[in-house]
């Protein structure tokens, strides 16, 4: 097991951007060789579920016919990890005679159900069940989206000339800002080395450009 970084100095030796890339390139190494035998372990579980590794039989030199227990224990197991998104349920904590907190609840509660449905939550959690049944790490995050980057004119009057002056500038739609659910591959992720969840320093989640 890799053993956790703290300092600059056991990273690099480097200063300024050329220090900051030696720093993440050292720190994902660290990540990724503290997972090494987690990973091969998961990927030999995903072969056997998948069926991939071929048996001969000895005598005939043919692929042998055989039944798949773990992929028949998994499939048993599916639904009893999940099988359907749950009913959205938020509880006033105070239960008075408050209008205001009962439609606050209320209004939370269908954006709620809405928010599920919307971002195709049902499919997302059967792949991360599946990943976790079988890889032992099921991965979802959520991601909030700070919206569309659109273009505005403003105009401006030149103080010297009296000419108008049109200025295009780049900002934020506040319209297009939303929150989505994001499915992650299991080998996907990597986690600073430390061994106690509170302790953990980053996460990184890797995209294929």
């Amino acid at each position: 097991m890799a053993e956790a970084v703290e300092t600059k100095e056991d990273l690099t030796s480097s200063t300024g951007k050329t220090a900051l890339i030696d720093i993440w390139t050292k720190e994902i190494e660290n990540a990724s060789l503290n997972e090494k035998d987690y990973r091969a372990e998961a990927k030999k579980y995903l072969q056997i579920y998948k069926d991939e590794k071929d048996i001969v039989d000895p005598e005939t030199g043919e692929a042998a016919h055989r039944y798949n227990v773990f992929w028949s224990n998994t499939q048993t197991l599916r639904p009893l990890v999940f099988s359907n998104l749950p009913d959205a349920n938020i509880t006033r904590r105070f239960l008075d005679k408050d209008e205001n907190s009962r439609i606050m609840s209320e209004m939370m509660e269908r954006s709620l159900s809405f928010f599920l449905e919307e971002t195709d939550a049902n499919n997302i959690f059967n792949k991360t069940r599946d990943d976790f049944l079988i890889t032992g790490r099921g991965i979802a995050r959520v991601i909030f989206d700070p919206g569309e980057v659109v273009e505005i004119e403003r105009e401006s009057v030149d103080k010297d000339t009296g000419d108008k002056l049109t200025e295009i500038e780049e900002v934020l739609d506040p319209n297009t800002k939303k929150v989505r659910l994001e499915y992650v591959e299991w080998d996907n992720i990597r986690i600073s080395t430390e061994n106690v969840w509170e302790q953990v320093r980053w996460i990184s989640f890797r995209h294929l450009m």
